[in-house]
């Protein structure tokens, strides 16, 4: 178990400072646009960053998933895997340039529809392109994932975020270009990595078109657009109601909360991007005795994120009031609640991985997106003009919450694993009762060290009950002590001494 523990851990941990550094840039830059950024400018960045998000579904078409799952199904480097890869390159190129340029002459119409207050040209039109670029700076960034390559993946990471920000704070800060510098400066980046990777990617494919291969990775990519769509409605499909409901202006603070509730769906996806090679190559070489060795290391995962979303929440408040103007102040409210929302979302990938690897049962993980997003929609409607931006963070809560259930009962289906359920129950009231006592101290009038202090108090609760309640076996304590041993050192010590 420490093996398997050691590696997850290490490839985890470079994925979740890199994907932190690398994709939270809005949550890094919120400084610089809480001070140089009227509220309404910085919605207009989140709105951009929005449909960016949605038009890479649509150029992606499944192929990202194809390019990880099949990526097994070939010897490692062969003239086959070449071939395949190849053929999903050339696919994604065609299909992804002739969507821009389609939406580059015939989308203004349609986007000031559901986007108002955002201009077609410059805004829109950048981000339509940047998610071109960044297509294929995501499949280098794959290649090098389910190689678990992870230092190489960092390093390519860093770079992007280096330029994005080094950009970003010239063209805000110096030029005082307002939000078209952070929109332009992505899509400087992006052309400039889109080259780097193609490069890059030669000793990796062979452009040989080859049909059959193509109809093999489309019959499995296709299979899980209807799930990606779902999914990215239920992420994303928010702030557009929020624009419409509400302007602008609250689109920036409900996407300064979200930013906070970023991180932690950013380590749960590091978390999974060294999991999910992981999971595969541990379930086709052990088969079914590999399951009770997935349940143990699950209750270690939901242990951990569970304590990550409390410290997260504990101290949102001070980072909000730190770090913004009180503009944005309102931000440390919703916090939370996009904070476990994006827990429940890391809770889905358990089940949704299981699914990913029987191969007839993938048809079916639509189905819960699917769901899930018509939910999201629905909930947006019936509660953000009552409850205003609350309305729509606990519509995501919702969602989710049926996107959870829906994937675990096809789970179980397909890939029954006798989770430790008592154990992770545990877990959960733990975790419920810290943020119930969060929720009353933020609610007493007292000065700000003694709240931070009740803080701390409250976060060394969840460590202190696990570690001594007997929650902990004494095999996994002595594991735990053998980890800690590694950053502190521990010196014995004799009665001679």
């Amino acid at each position: 178990m420490r093996y398997y523990l050691k590696e997850i851990g290490i490839n985890s941990t470079i994925y979740s400072i890199f994907n932190i550094l690398t994709k939270a840039i809005g949550f890094i830059l919120i400084p610089i646009y809480a001070h140089y950024l009227d509220p309404a400018e910085y919605g207009i960045i989140s709105m951009v960053s929005t449909i960016n998000t949605f038009i890479i579904v649509f150029y992606d078409f499944g192929m990202s998933a194809t390019w990880n799952r099949f990526y097994f199904d070939f010897p490692e480097g062969s003239r086959e895997q070449k071939i395949f890869l190849g053929n999903i390159f050339m696919f994604v190129f065609a299909l992804s340039l002739s969507l821009s340029l389609f939406l580059t002459f015939f989308g203004s119409s349609v986007f000031s529809l559901v986007t108002p207050g955002v201009k077609f040209f410059p805004f829109i039109n950048l981000g339509i392109w940047t998610g071109f670029f960044m297509m294929f700076y995501n499949l280098k960034l794959n290649l090098y994932r389910v190689r678990q390559q992870s230092f190489k993946y960092a390093i390519f990471s860093f770079c992007s975020f280096i330029s994005i920000v080094s950009f970003t704070i010239i063209a805000i800060v110096k030029f005082k270009f307002g939000a078209i510098g952070k929109v332009a400066s992505e899509s400087m980046v992006g052309f400039i990595f889109f080259v780097i990777s193609v490069y890059l990617l030669k000793k990796d494919i062979i452009f040989k078109f080859d049909f059959i291969k193509l109809k093999q990775a489309l019959n499995y990519g296709v299979k899980l657009i209807p799930h990606t769509i779902g999914g990215t409605v239920l992420a994303f499909i928010d702030r557009f109601f929020v624009n419409h409901y509400q302007g602008l202006k609250s689109v920036a603070v409900y996407s300064l909360a979200f930013q906070l509730g970023l991180i932690m769906n950013l380590i749960i996806i590091s978390i999974n991007s060294s999991w999910f090679p992981f999971f595969m190559k541990m379930a086709e070489e052990k088969k079914e005795s590999a399951k009770p060795i997935f349940a143990q290391l699950i209750t270690y995962y939901v242990l951990a994120i569970m304590f990550i979303a409390i410290g997260i929440s504990y101290f949102s408040k001070e980072f909000v009031q730190i770090f913004t103007t009180k503009q944005y102040y309102e931000a440390f409210k919703l916090a939370p609640i996009f904070v476990f929302s994006m827990v429940i979302n890391g809770l889905y990938f358990i089940p949704a991985n299981n699914i990913v690897y029987i191969k007839k049962a993938v048809k079916f993980l639509p189905i819960a997106t699917i769901v899930a997003g018509i939910s999201t929609i629905f909930f947006n409607f019936l509660l953000i003009p009552y409850f205003g931006v609350y309305g729509s963070a606990w519509a995501g809560i919702i969602s989710n919450l049926i996107c959870l259930s829906i994937t675990f009962y096809i789970s179980e289906k397909f890939y029954s694993i006798k989770y430790e359920y008592k154990r992770i129950t545990m877990i959960f009231l733990i975790t419920g009762i810290l943020i119930i006592f969060l929720f009353f101290i933020q609610s007493l009038s007292i000065n700000w060290w003694k709240l931070v202090l009740l803080k701390l108090v409250g976060i060394s609760v969840y460590f202190v009950f696990f570690y001594y309640s007997g929650f902990l076996r004494v095999s996994e304590l002595s594991n735990l002590k053998d980890i800690l041993s590694k950053f502190i050192p521990f010196r014995k010590t004799t009665s001679s001494q």
